[in-house]
């Protein structure tokens, strides 16, 4: 697998697992890791203002629609059959997002057949 679809598998991994539009920046990133940290006791990197406008950032992004859950599933099956992504090179992937999105939309379309 190429670094440039690990990097697009990563970013998959990101808006299912947030449920959020796009992809936060490193600042975002950072300030949810900062969040970790503090609940560990630990050192945050960031200032509280520059976390709290990186939450602020993160948090304000619109989730997404059932709709797009379900153009999202269809686009990550594309992706993973168009860059010929093996079962094993997904790993992770599969365990956590990829079963995730799954439940999300199954979920979604037993729904959108109820109201039928």
């Amino acid at each position: 697998m190429t670094d440039k679809a690990k990097k697009q598998l990563e970013d998959y991994r990101t808006m299912i697992l947030d449920g959020k539009r796009g992809v936060p920046d490193e600042e975002e990133q950072q300030a949810v890791q900062d969040l970790v940290a503090i609940l560990r006791r630990e050192t945050p990197v960031l200032s509280k203002e520059q976390r709290n406008r990186a939450l602020d950032r993160h948090f304000s992004r619109p989730s997404l629609t059932e709709d797009e859950w379900l153009e999202l599933e269809s686009e990550v099956h594309q992706f993973i059959e168009r860059e010929g992504i093996t079962a094993e090179e997904l790993g992770d992937f599969a365990l956590d997002a990829g079963e995730t999105l799954a439940m999300i939309c199954n979920n979604i379309r037993i729904r959108k057949a109820e109201q039928s």
